[in-house]
């Protein structure tokens, strides 16, 4: 448990470092529903804040990470489109157990709690949603675990690329916001060096590329699923 001293410089680190959600000015949709936009690297909500809402990513890409006592930082989830978060509003004073990190630009729903169990009792459809999307991230971490135990880095990497592409809108090669080697590593519990092999690797087979224009992007294209193909 963090002490309330170290949890409010935890705080003001964390928003000093990603800037504040705040300053974004939502569009009410209904009763307790906003919508906003937000540009890449600004934080949703920080660990420790208490919860009072659940998201819906509507677009873009963002990252779920925890920080230790000591200040170091783990990324454990990426968020694509069509994921809920937050959704720890639903136990009474609960906190925050983690930072969610814009990584794109992104469009989100802002789902005020007493509005969220009002859709739950009453809107078939919202609940279904959500439902369906706890049982596929449940699949997802068992699979992470899994994979944990069973596989290679390399496809743990790959895997991780291609979770990264889906919250691309487009049938096409997904085009991403540049990643450091020593975030993926820590996603997948690798070392940095490892990443470097594989993802040149990749990159020789053509499978990932960059533009290398001022806005480098990554360039994850869909034969990367090829190293999966034998799970």
């Amino acid at each position: 448990m963090i002490r309330a001293p170290a949890k409010k410089n935890l705080l003001r680190k964390n928003r000093a470092r990603i800037g504040d959600p705040r300053r974004v000015t939502p569009q009410l949709v209904g009763s307790g529903t906003s919508i906003a936009k937000f540009a890449a690297n600004q934080s949703i909500f920080v660990q420790g804040e208490p919860c009072d809402a659940l998201y819906y990513l509507r677009t873009g890409i963002a990252k779920v990470s925890v920080t230790s006592k000591s200040g170091r930082e783990a990324v454990i989830v990426i968020l694509v489109k069509d994921d809920f978060f937050g959704e720890g509003c639903m136990l009474e004073n609960a906190p925050r157990v983690a930072t969610v990190t814009t990584m794109t630009e992104c469009t989100i729903e802002r789902i005020e709690t007493a509005e969220t169990k009002r859709r739950l009792r009453n809107d078939p459809t919202f609940l279904n949603k959500f439902m369906d999307f706890l049982v596929r991230r449940n699949r997802r971490y068992i699979r992470d675990v899994r994979d944990q135990h069973f596989q290679s880095a390399e496809k743990r990497l790959a895997r991780t690329l291609l979770q990264l592409a889906k919250g691309h809108d487009n049938e096409s090669d997904a085009a991403l916001p540049r990643l450091s080697q020593e975030m993926l590593a820590n996603m997948i519990g690798s070392t940095r060096s490892r990443v470097n092999f594989f993802m040149n690797k990749f990159r020789r087979l053509g499978m990932i590329g960059y533009t290398g224009n001022l806005d480098d992007k990554l360039i994850v294209n869909r034969s990367l699923a090829d190293i999966l193909s034998d799970d």
